[in-house]
């Protein structure tokens, strides 16, 4: 089961992971916060399932490729969105992300992202 109100915050750098949080949780989400990919995949254990997951493609131990790969290969999220958040502009299809934003990016692009996400 998937909660359109959950969101996943998949980054290694705190400021920027709390920062997104806080952004989303003024617009009413409930934000579920991983610092690198095998904590978010222990999150993504857990039911409800989170909408939408923002991953950073650079992280420590676990990429935000091969955690997106992990998440396309197990069937039980495959409805998962996701949204690779980055400082370089890497090709949407290499990573098969459902959108991407580019760092920096304000308020107003993430939740226009999530946005549209939801309503897709």
């Amino acid at each position: 089961m998937t909660d359109p109100r959950r969101i996943l915050v998949v980054d290694d750098n705190v400021s920027l992971r709390e920062n997104i949080a806080e952004c989303l949780q003024e617009e009413g989400f409930q934000v579920i916060l991983a610092g690198d990919g095998a904590r978010a995949l222990e999150s993504l254990a857990a039911e409800p399932l989170p909408a939408v997951a923002i991953i950073d493609l650079m992280m420590p131990r676990m990429s935000g490729a091969e955690l997106v790969a992990r998440i396309r290969s197990e069937p039980r999220l495959a409805g998962l969105r996701v949204i690779l958040s980055t400082g370089m502009s890497p090709l949407r299809d290499a990573v098969a992300a459902d959108a991407v934003l580019v760092k920096p990016y304000g308020a107003s692009a993430l939740i226009g992202a999530v946005r549209r996400l939801l309503e897709a």
